[in-house]
């Protein structure tokens, strides 16, 4: 059953976004600045993750070395703004990621996290509850059922 609630409507419109030639130092105070843990690579539709650089400093890497030469990319998997929420949690989960870049027309327009969609899922399953308790009053003869909570 889908949620009715489009991507759209919980992605972040303006993810915070770096060059493969930032240093290693520009994007941690990018993260730092911005309270976050990944940013969109403009170059290459790749994510550059806090847990990849905190590995690149502990390989020896230095704060001037460019996130290009620190091998700090993540796969980002993408997908559209108007997928119903729950496509979008099946995506993130099936790919075994925890966010998915939002693309519109090829262009990069925002990102949505596994926290974002956390956000709402007890409205979508308050949502999904009241049509499953619709649907068994209208169609099972006047009967009233009552959906069990687990």
């Amino acid at each position: 059953m889908k949620s009715g609630y489009m991507v759209r409507d919980f992605m972040n419109h303006r993810p915070v976004i770096c060059s493969e030639n930032d240093t290693l130092a520009k994007v941690c105070k990018l993260m730092h600045d911005h309270a976050l843990s990944s940013l969109i690579v403009r170059e290459n539709d790749k994510l550059v993750s806090k847990d990849k650089i905190i590995e690149a400093f502990g390989k020896g890497k230095t704060e001037n070395t460019k996130i290009k030469d620190a091998d700090v990319y993540r796969t980002m998997y993408c997908c559209e703004p108007d997928i119903d929420l729950v496509d979008a949690l099946e995506l993130i989960i099936k790919n075994k990621s925890r966010r998915l870049c939002v693309k519109e027309k090829g262009k990069v327009t925002g990102i949505i996290s596994m926290k974002d969609i956390f956000l709402v899922v007890p409205t979508i399953f308050e949502k999904m509850e009241y049509a499953e308790v619709m649907r068994k009053t209208r169609f099972g003869e006047g009967e009233e059922y009552r959906v069990l909570k687990k």
